[in-house]
């Protein structure tokens, strides 16, 4: 979209430039066509940016002790936490293990942390969405 965007511009330049120049008549039905359509693919790019960045939020600012807070707070629930909330909370930031003779090898999207990470708060203990076994009763929730 941001590329889209861009071109739109350029387009409404190159034809405002044409016109400044004397390439072109301001007055020229066909140049207004152009211009209108340039106009009109540069506001829809930059509504479709608007919503997108409306849709993921505002960028998040990570700070180095925060990223040191989770990670140890992390790292104690994972080794003593109860085995249904390290099962979740794995299971929401890990999409595949690799095991080998020698190491094992864990992957998962950077956004899944990042979004973890973010929305930490060290009082709470929020279960992960998206996660169908979290409840281990036998309850309304089967």
């Amino acid at each position: 979209m941001e590329e889209e965007l861009a071109n739109a511009r350029q387009r409404i330049n190159r034809l405002m430039t044409m016109v400044e120049q004397g390439l072109a008549e301001a007055s020229d039905p066909e140049l207004r066509v152009k211009l209108s359509a340039a106009q009109k693919d540069r506001d829809i790019a930059a509504a479709g940016i608007e919503r997108v960045g409306r849709r993921i939020g505002p960028a998040l600012e990570l700070d180095p002790e925060r990223i040191v807070a989770f990670s140890n707070y992390m790292k104690d629930r994972v080794r003593s936490g109860e085995i249904p909330f390290r099962r979740a909370y794995i299971r929401s930031i890990i999409d595949r293990i690799v095991v080998s003779d020698k190491q094992a090898t864990l992957t998962g999207r950077r956004e899944k942390l990042r979004t973890l990470l973010a929305t930490h708060d060290e009082g709470g203990q929020a279960v992960p969405t998206g996660i169908q076994e979290w409840c281990t009763r036998q309850d309304s929730n089967l």
